[in-house]
C-alpha cells in the first residue's frame, strides 16, 4: 500500500514549479467551480493580525494562503503566481505564523506541532483568480481522480471546460488530460 507521506514527498521532487514563488489555497471540490466561475476566491478566513507597535491586535477577513506545497487541507489546491499577488496586493500579503502570533511558542518549542510554518495571509478577496493561476491540483492519486471522474462526470467536464488554459494535476503533479 502506498503511503501518503510518499506520494506527497514524490510531489515535491516532480513540480514542475519548484523553485518558483508558488502560494497554494486549498478548497473543496464543491466550491473549486464557484471559484473559477466568479473569478475570486472570498475572504472567509478571518485572521487577527498583531500590530508592529503595541501588543494590540486587529481582525481581518482575508484568504489563506501557504506556500507549502504538501500542505492537504482540502481536496483541491489551487497553484498562485505569488510574484503577481505580492507585486498587486503588497502590503495586504501578510506572512502570517499562526502558532506564535499570540502564544509564546516559537519554532523551538517542544510543544508546537507545526514547524515549518508558512502561511500567507491576504486581506480581503483574492481577485481576478484568474490572473494569478497557474494549475489545479487535485490532492488524491490519479487513480481515485479517474472514480472521481467516473462517478462525477459532469464536475470534472465542467472543471475542465471552465479551465481550458490551465492544467490539471493529480497529486504527484501529472498532468491529467
Amino acid at each position: 500500500m502506498i503511503k501518503l507521506i510518499d506520494l506527497l514527498n514524490e510531489s515535491i521532487l516532480k513540480s514542475p514549479f519548484k523553485g518558483k514563488n508558488i502560494l497554494y489555497h486549498s478548497t473543496s471540490i464543491d466550491k473549486i467551480l464557484k471559484i473559477i466561475t466568479n473569478d475570486e476566491i472570498e475572504p472567509k478566513t478571518t485572521q487577527k493580525i498583531l500590530t508592529k507597535f503595541n501588543n494590540d491586535s486587529k481582525t481581518y477577513n482575508g484568504v489563506s494562503l501557504t506556500r507549502n506545497v504538501n500542505l492537504p487541507f482540502g481536496d483541491i489546491q489551487l497553484i498562485l503566481d505569488g510574484d503577481a499577488i505580492k507585486r498587486d496586493f503588497g502590503k495586504k500579503l501578510i506572512p502570517y505564523d499562526h502558532f506564535n502570533q499570540f502564544g509564546s511558542k516559537t519554532k523551538a518549542d517542544s510543544n508546537r506541532n507545526h514547524y515549518n510554518e508558512s502561511e500567507e495571509f491576504l486581506i480581503g478577496a483574492l481577485k481576478p483568480i484568474s490572473k494569478y493561476i497557474k494549475g489545479i491540483r487535485f490532492m488524491f492519486p490519479k487513480e481515485e481522480i479517474e472514480e472521481f471522474k467516473t462517478d462525477e462526470p459532469e464536475i470534472f467536464s465542467s472543471l475542465k471546460e471552465k479551465t481550458k488554459n490551465i492544467p490539471i494535476y493529480d497529486l504527484t503533479f501529472n498532468e491529467l488530460k
